[in-house]
């Protein structure tokens, strides 16, 4: 009874062994490269990354596993079990310990985009992730321009390139969740070419008003005339009566730095 899933935590424990496999496949090969795993849960996915030859370091937060977790990998040198909440991990500190990092996990479904957001909010800390994640969550963390685009998207993408790599049905999941899954792998991709603050700060303000024009949203958000924003949005080629969602990461970097010859924004 004490390790049933809690439903209050998102707990869905994967339990496909092939689908452990493939997840632990997706980052190439892991010998000698060091591994977080946020939410190891059971530890079925750790046991699996372990026998990849990685170092492994696996999160979890539920004391009431963390204790299993160390009993069943307790003869494993190259794996370490840590108490934490992995949206507050210091993966800054973590890639200068242990260099880029590999990161795992089965994402609880209303933490997903946190935690997503976090990761790509440390810069140059994450090599590579795989993580699994609700459908819909994917779909928009991969979404080009003028499809499902939202902020998630950019604030990804501005990091990393996104790939939905495959589904993975309910049915692998105890207790089976109702909407299925996708595994997402981020890559770490070259810096754009705008201050990372700033972009974030222009990509929240034009989302703020999503279904309305860049020239009114970001007008507003700088304290700027309509006329003075639409002509800083030509300049940079961008139509200031486009939505947001029509942008891409360079889009938005180009508006940035835009902006920022122009004295608009933070």
């Amino acid at each position: 009874a004490q390790l049933r899933p809690k439903k209050s935590w998102g707990q869905n424990f994967l339990r496909d062994t092939h689908v452990h496999q493939r997840i632990a496949a997706a980052a190439g090969p892991l010998v000698g490269q060091t591994v977080l795993e946020l939410g190891a849960g059971l530890g079925a996915l750790t046991g699996h990354l372990r026998q990849a030859g990685a170092q492994v370091i696996a999160v979890e937060r539920d004391r009431e596993l963390v204790p299993l977790l160390r009993q069943t990998f307790a003869d494993e040198p190259r794996l370490t079990v840590m108490e934490a909440d992995a949206k507050g991990l210091d993966l800054a500190a973590l890639a200068a310990a242990h260099g880029p990092l590999r990161v795992f996990g089965n994402l609880p479904y209303q933490l997903s985009s946190r935690i997503l957001v976090h990761l790509a909010g440390a810069c140059g800390a994450v090599h590579t992730a795989v993580v699994l994640v609700q459908r819909e969550v994917a779909e928009r963390a991969a979404a080009p321009p003028g499809t499902q685009a939202g902020l998630l998207s950019i604030l990804l993408q501005r990091r990393f390139s996104v790939e939905a790599l495959f589904e993975v049905p309910p049915r692998a999941f105890y207790p089976a969740p109702k909407v299925c899954s996708t595994v997402l792998r981020l890559r770490a991709r070259p810096p754009v070419a705008a201050p990372d603050a700033a972009l974030v700060w222009v990509a929240r303000a034009a989302y703020a008003g999503r279904r309305k024009a860049l020239r009114n949203t970001l007008a507003h958000a700088c304290g700027v005339s309509k006329d003075a924003m639409a002509a800083l949005c030509r300049s940079c080629e961008l139509d200031p009566l486009a939505r947001p969602e029509s942008l891409d990461v360079a889009a938005f970097a180009r508006l940035t730095c835009a902006m920022q010859a122009a004295g608009c924004g933070p």
